[in-house]
């Protein structure tokens, strides 16, 4: 038997409608699945229950136990809406990880340089820092240019005035 909660006790104990039991959620199995909780004040499952109570509370009612239910399609709702957030939150953590997996690629760790370059009384830090700096393209001098070129002709590279 389904009553709607009144403000009375006389109320909730007399009259109200017959009801299938299989119709309605209690809200305990509500709070058991997680809902309610994330109030600012919710500490423990009653507090839960009456979190849910608030949320829904024209359409709480009483079972034959008297305890506080809804109907099934809310509870199906709050079910529906809990799997959309999930959804949600995948999709953002999957095009997080995209990006991030994109920057990585795009900016790849350097390694070092192998131990059997690093030369006698050179700290393995200077060594790196020398191999770092060395791998950097460089300009070359117009007699580096010249000697590196098979035919001799030199480049000709004006200097920009800014």
């Amino acid at each position: 038997m389904l009553r709607r909660p009144a403000e009375t006790v006389d109320e909730t104990v007399h009259g109200g409608e017959q009801f299938d039991p299989t119709d309605v959620v209690p809200l305990s199995a509500l709070a058991a699945e997680g809902f309610g909780w994330d109030g600012p004040f919710v500490a423990n499952p009653r507090a839960a229950v009456a979190a849910l109570a608030v949320r829904f509370a024209g359409e709480v009612v009483l079972d034959d136990l008297g305890r506080r239910c809804v109907s099934r399609p809310t509870a199906r709702g709050l079910f529906a809406e809990r799997e959309a957030g999930e959804r949600r939150q995948r999709e953002a953590l999957a095009r997080r990880d995209a990006e991030l997996a994109e920057q990585a690629a795009r900016n790849p760790v350097w390694t070092g340089i192998p131990a059997g370059w690093i030369p006698d009384g050179v700290s393995p830090a200077a060594a790196m820092m020398q191999a770092d700096k060395d791998a950097q393209p460089r300009r070359q001098s117009v007699l580096e240019h010249a000697l590196a070129d098979r035919d001799g002709a030199i480049e000709y590279h004006p200097i920009e005035q800014p």
